[in-house]
Formats: structure tokens, sequence, C-alpha cells
């Protein structure tokens, strides 16, 4: 038995002194803030304040922090009552993915511990060892000044509309009439827009929230058509039973594609709605065009009767289908406008993220959920020859070992069970295979290339000028420089969960399409698309590629 004293509580647990704080906090305390990120302490993203100092837990054991003070970023607030640090951190949006906030968070913290009023270096020193896939360093910076009253002046962005420095209303007004493609694959109205009988509005969307605040965005769009404010949206993202197919999240174009799509279903189910409203009201005014729309409160002009979005459709269907040529909504006729399109709003995803809610994959816990680690080859075509089993199987919690060819897994009851379990299982395992070699730079140079210069940052369709060496040169230098093989990688791990059950999988997941991920998976286990429910989950940012669709 040991006793730790967590965010201000004194807990009493049965665990070996050796488990690693991280796997306590997350498995015996449900603490998910802390994240498994490098598992080496090196990217900051398990950090927890002991006794105020920030310091990772992947590898301290807790056995060390008897006595301690260790609070994670859970102690420092919640959603309702946020740390002035963590409102900070919202208001710079210095989160992008969000599965390094709760680290950077306290890394700060740790530094405000120790000096009241740090300057820019010493914030960048303090943080240094603080990795953040998506780069947001600057942005934590600025929430850091903002956290002890020196702002910083400089805006973040600059932003150029088009037409100058203030663009036009046809700027922005879309002129094609066309039905969205999103619209044209997914018809019904249903799978877009809900009317909640809790007198708010669901808006469903094919595309998925990496932290590029396309949630957010999309619940803008459909605050701004539908007339009501941005509180009252609720956004469901890539779900194969609820949300519309609408491929991959990919290519920075899902405000172009989805935006537009929910623009337009949202137009179409308030112009629906008024219509319900016109004839409900007994309407004096001229047509349901005239109607006033105040945050879903629907009011003849003339008769002052009113109803809302909920009396008229609040838990039912629209039973629409979306087709044609049909124009597109109106954002204006005699609506009132809520103001939701064309001012920065506070990401809806970002309170959640910074105050270590489990709302990542990683952090999803089913009932009698156990613990795995797979033994890796020791170089790339190894295969395993052979394995000795009976000294793993007498460690404590070891459920099973699970070979397939050259796979090699244990099971455990407890993950730091399953981790001492796999590094046994790998000092008792014989592979056979080629050597580790250098890459074959000559091979790499031989490929195909197209060369193009680069001109203010960015590639130009232009030939590459010639090398010329200029008349007052002193000195030509020419050298070749190559390094070896980096991995491509996300800063958390590519994680997803299946259950299955009754001859049906459910499966969550940070993939970019859960819809070709479904078609793809269901082909591999000869399984019915109708039999997969595929949910996504949000993950560590990979802006490239990671194993999350592998």
């Amino acid at each position: 038995m040991i006793e730790l004293n967590v965010n201000g509580q004194s807990y009493q647990l049965d665990i070996s002194p050796d488990t690693p704080l991280l796997y306590v906090l997350r498995n015996d305390l449900g603490l998910k803030g802390p994240k498994y990120g490098c598992g080496e302490e090196q990217c900051g993203a398990c950090k927890v304040l002991v006794d105020g100092a920030a310091v990772p837990s992947c590898q301290l054991p807790a056995g060390h922090v008897q006595g301690a003070e260790v609070v994670t970023v859970e102690g420092l607030g919640t959603i309702g009552n946020l740390h002035p640090l963590q409102e900070a951190f919202v208001v710079e949006q210095a989160i992008q993915c969000g599965y390094c906030a709760a680290g950077m968070v306290v890394a700060a913290q740790g530094l405000l511990n120790r000096t009241r009023y740090p300057t820019d270096d010493e914030i960048r020193e303090a943080l240094a060892d603080n990795l953040c896939r998506c780069g947001v360093y600057d942005r934590v910076r600025r929430a850091i000044k903002l956290r002890i009253g020196q702002p910083d002046a400089a805006p973040k962005v600059e932003v150029r509309l088009p037409g100058g420095e203030s663009g036009t209303e046809e700027d922005a007004v879309d002129t094609d009439h066309e039905l969205p493609r999103s619209l044209a694959a997914n018809p019904s109205l249903d799978r877009w827009i809900q009317i909640d009988a809790a007198e708010t509005v669901t808006v469903y969307t094919g595309k998925v929230e990496y932290g590029q605040g396309i949630q957010t965005a999309i619940a803008q769009i459909a605050a701004e058509a539908l007339g009501i404010t941005l509180e009252r949206v609720r956004v469901v993202m890539a779900d194969t039973a609820r949300t519309p197919d609408e491929g991959l999240t990919v290519g920075s174009m899902s405000l172009e594609t989805s935006g537009r799509a929910v623009r337009w279903a949202a137009g179409v189910a308030r112009r629906h709605l008024l219509a319900l409203a016109f004839e409900e009201l007994e309407a004096a005014c001229a047509a349901p065009g005239a109607l006033r729309v105040m945050d879903g409160t629907i009011t003849d002009p003339v008769s002052g009767r009113t109803t809302t979005y909920w009396t008229l459709m609040g838990g039912r269907r629209f039973g629409l289908q979306l087709g044609g040529l049909a124009p597109r909504p109106a954002a204006g006729d005699s609506q009132e406008l809520s103001g939701a399109v064309g001012r920065s709003a506070q990401r809806l995803d970002l309170p959640a993220k910074i105050t270590g809610e489990p709302i990542f994959v990683h952090d999803l816990d089913l009932p009698d959920m156990v613990h795995a680690r797979v033994v890796r080859p020791p170089r790339p075509g190894a295969r395993l020859r052979s394995f000795n089993r009976a000294p793993v199987e007498r460690m404590d919690g070891v459920l099973k070992i699970v070979r397939d060819g050259s796979f090699l897994g244990v099971i455990a009851e407890r993950e730091e069970q399953a981790l001492a379990a796999a590094e046994r299982l790998r000092s008792e395992s014989a592979w056979e295979g080629p050597p580790l070699s250098a890459p074959d730079y000559d091979a790499l140079f031989s490929q195909p290339a197209h060369s193009f210069p680069i001109i203010e940052g960015a590639g130009v369709r232009e030939p590459v000028p010639a090398i010329s060496t200029p008349p007052e040169a002193v000195q030509t230098l020419r050298a070749t420089y190559s390094r070896p093989y980096q991995m491509h990688a996300s800063l958390g791990p590519s994680a997803a969960v299946a259950l299955f059950n009754a001859g049906r999988m459910t499966l969550w997941l940070h993939s970019q399409g859960v819809f070709p991920q479904r078609a793809n998976i269901a082909h591999v286990l000869g399984m019915d698309e109708a039999d997969l429910h595929v949910i996504y989950r949000d993950g560590p940012g990979c802006y490239g590629h990671n194993g999350a669709d592998d």
C-alpha cells in the first residue's frame, strides 16, 4: 500500500511503489489530463506538479512522491471554473489538437510558481522540453504573458479580406446555386440538422476536429443561418451511424465543403420552420420571409404573436430531401442575424482539452478492459525465430502471450504489468534476418525528382535557375549532407478501441475518414459494413500522416 496526495485528496493504493505515476493517475484515479506521449520523459505531455515543480510522470515511480503534493491539470480548474492560466490559454487559443495541452499548462504553472514575471527567454527555456506536434509555441508564450498581466500587443495573425482592408458583402456571398456535393450525396435534411427538445440545435458533419477549429466554424455557420446564438449549437462529427458521409478531412477543404453544405441545410431548415410558423401563428405579415427570428423565437411583426423552433419541431424529424437546383437560402430575408459569422469565437473544443476531460480516444475506458503491449522487431525485416514464454507467464498480472507469425504481444491486468512483461518477453526472444543497415543514399538520389525554386517561402512553377559563381566570390564550397531515417509521427501514439459483441463491432478511433475506414476494416475482417459502427474521437495531431488510418 502507498499513500498519494493528488489534487488535494489522499488516496490509499494497493500497487507496487515502482509503478509509474502516469499509470496510477490515468488508470487508478481516472485523471486523463496527463498524457502518454513518448514514454521517455522527452515530450512533456505527461507533466504534473510535484510540490509546485513541473516534472514528467511517465517514468517517475509513484512511491517517490509519497508525502508530496501532486497536482494535475484537473486540479487547477474545471470547465465551469477555469484557472486564470487555463483561461489565458483559451483566450490566446494556445492549443491546436490539444494532446500536449495539459503538459503545457502544467509546465507554465511550474514556471510561474518560481518566477512571477518571467521574460520571453525564461518562458522559452522553461518550456523547451514540452513538444507540440502542431507548433503552438508562440501562442503558449502569449498565454503566459497574458496570465501575468503583460499581454503581447502584436496581433496573433493579420487578416486580409478580399477587396481591400474591409471586405465587401459580395466577397462573402456564395452566388453558386448548385447543390453542394456533400448534400447531393447525403440529401436527407435530418442527416444534417436536428431541432432538439432541449432548445438546442444539433448539427451533423462528416468532418473531424484535428485542432483546425472546424467544429467551431461549422457551429458558427449553422448559428448564423438559423438565427440562433452559438451557445445553442451542438456539433456531432464523423459517426457512421449519425453523420453524413463526407469522405476524408484533408486538404484544408472542410470549411469550403462541409461548411457550405451546413449553411445550405440550415437555411432550408429555417425556411421550413418559418413556413410552419406562418401557419401556426396565422400570421398577418405578407409571407413567411417577413417573419422575424431572434435566437430561435419567431415573431409576426404585424400581430406580435410568437412561437419557437422548439415548439414547432423540438425532437421531431424534418422528413425533407435536399435536391435539384433550388437556390441557396439567403442569410438574411427578415431574419435577425445572430452575428456568429464574421467575428472571433472561442473554440468549442478548448475548455475540455485544457482541463483534462477524457475526450481523446486514449482516454476511453470500457468495462473489464485490460492492457497489452506489442514486442516490436529489433530492426526492419527481422523475423521472430523463437521465444521463451515460461518466465513471462509467471509474472504478476500476465493473462496471455499472443504470437501470430512474427507478431508478438502480451496481455496483462494492469498497464505497468503489460509494460514489464513486454520488456521481459523482448529479452527472451530471438530474431533472425538482415542486419540493420544505413539508408542507401545512392538509390534515393537515383529516384525521379521534381525541383522548383522557393520564392518568399513558397514553391513556384518556374525553372530552377542555374547555379553560377558570383565573380567577386573569394571561395566556393560544395558539400552533400545526409542524415539517418527519422520517423514522421504524431506526438501521441496512434490508438483505437474496438468492441465486438453479438456479431457487430463498434470502433472508436481518430481517423480522418470514418466512412472510408469502415469500408477498409469491413474488407479486412470479411464483415458487412452494416455491422460496423465507426466513431471519431479526438487524437494527437499528425498533419501529414500517422498510423491513425493504417
